[in-house]
């Protein structure tokens, strides 16, 4: 026995009322331990590969991996992009705020902008 009752409690798939079809399914794989969060991001995105490469062979079933660790690595997929998006908006409304409070004077406004960019690329590197 392989614990497969214990762990999803029975039935592996949930069976419509009439008996004509199955509404919703699972089922359990494994895959060897992984040590390090480099394994663990490589078996989502391989996760991610299989199941998109499994709906485009059957459009009518939708399947999505999950593990208990996916989505503490799930982050990894938007945090660049998130990152840059909102220090880019932050760094634009400081150069308007520091226009309007320097009277329009473009120069200044310019020099606070750059200073503000170092600052946070240094932050950034720091980290």
């Amino acid at each position: 026995s392989s614990g497969i009752n214990a762990e999803y409690g029975g039935s592996a798939a949930d069976i419509s009322p009439d008996h004509d079809s199955i509404t919703a399914g699972y089922f359990k794989v494994n895959h060897p331990a992984l040590s390090g969060s480099t394994d663990f991001i490589a078996s989502r995105l391989e996760s991610l590969a299989l199941a998109e490469e499994f709906n485009s062979h059957h459009p009518n079933i939708t399947v999505f991996p999950y593990s208990y660790a996916y989505h503490f690595y799930e982050q990894y997929d938007t945090i660049v992009r998130e990152t840059a998006m909102n220090l880019t908006i932050c760094i634009f409304a400081t150069f308007i705020v520091s226009l309007v409070m320097l009277g329009f004077q473009f120069i200044p406004a310019l020099v606070v902008l750059v200073t503000v960019s170092m600052v946070t690329i240094d932050m950034l590197g720091v980290m």
